[in-house]
């Protein structure tokens, strides 16, 4: 018997589900934004203690735009949090980041 070793990629839908709960366990607010300019990342977490980070989501193995990725850094010279999540990696990072910075506070 075969076994088929295809990877498994996660999709864009599952990562915002995940990270959704995440920061909802957190105390946090999961805002997808809807008014934006283009290239804006589309989600925005909210979290308790004054923490904020603009996210990005993507398929695993897809990358931001030209446009987005501009935007993105735009955010972080400003002093804003940035992220994209585009596999079960960057997400945990980016939920390790979201805990280590509630333990400093």
């Amino acid at each position: 018997m075969r076994h088929n070793s295809k990877k498994v990629l996660v999709s864009e839908k599952t990562l915002e589900r995940r990270l959704k709960r995440a920061v909802e366990l957190r105390g946090g607010k999961y805002v997808k934004q809807a008014y934006t300019r283009a290239g804006d990342p589309d989600r925005m977490c909210l979290l308790p203690v004054n923490l904020v980070w603009f996210v990005e989501l993507k398929s695993e193995g897809k990358q931001p735009s030209k446009l987005q990725a501009a935007r993105l850094r735009e955010l972080k010279r400003m002093g804003f949090n940035t992220k994209v999540v585009n596999d079960n990696k960057s997400y945990l990072e980016l939920i390790t980041d979201f805990d280590n910075h509630q333990l400093i506070q």
